[in-house]
């Protein structure tokens, strides 16, 4: 539940801050995009891997962890000066994390 409780949150005010600012929709959109494809990959990566730590699947580490996806989510909503720049920087973060998770996926099952 805990993943699907914080993608609940990241959507949410995702879709506030693109129906908030709807000129800016298009990067939501990419975020939204970037964290899907993330997400994927490190849920695929986890059910279809060996499992060696002490969580109940394989946990792949990335950039774009939990803390940074909150500090991302929060400026986004209290600094809307700059919040085009910082969609923009979340989801760079989320595209080099998908990217991590999928060389380490390509490593492990490849």
């Amino acid at each position: 539940m805990d993943v699907t409780f914080d993608r609940i949150v990241e959507i949410s005010v995702i879709l506030g801050v693109a129906f908030l600012y709807p000129d800016i929709m298009w990067a939501a959109l990419l975020l939204m995009a970037s964290i899907v494809v993330s997400m994927t990959i490190f849920l695929t990566v986890g059910n279809v891997s060996e499992n060696n730590g002490v969580k109940s699947f394989r946990y792949q580490a990335g950039l774009a962890e939990r803390t940074e996806g909150f500090i991302f989510l929060s400026v986004m909503m209290l600094a809307p000066s700059i919040v085009l720049w910082t969609i923009l920087a979340f989801f760079a973060v989320e595209l080099f994390t998908a990217g991590q998770r999928f060389m380490e996926a390509k490593r492990l099952l490849g």
